[in-house]
């Protein structure tokens, strides 16, 4: 789904952004985060800084997103909880 340059991506039941101008290193990262399931930023590694970054915001996404499915929390409580 393309909507004002954001390409959006759903997992867990929460509709997660990326910047459709992201460096490749980056949108990279992302992507492979969110198919390997990975919700810990600090799961995240590479050779790119990039991809790393990419890796991490797809990873706090979800590990968030799966915070607020799994215990209501809202969502500022639970990305302070995922973030590294």
């Amino acid at each position: 789904m393309v909507n004002s340059g954001v390409l959006a991506l759903v997992c867990a039941g929460a509709l997660l952004a990326l910047p459709a101008a992201a460096d490749e290193g980056r949108a990279a990262g992302y992507r492979w985060a969110l198919a390997q399931g990975i919700d810990d930023p600090y799961r995240c590694a590479g050779q790119s800084p990039a991809f790393v970054e990419g890796c991490r915001e797809a990873a706090l996404a979800t590990c968030t997103a799966a915070c607020v499915d799994a215990q209501g929390s809202d969502e500022a409580s639970c990305e302070a909880s995922c973030d590294p």
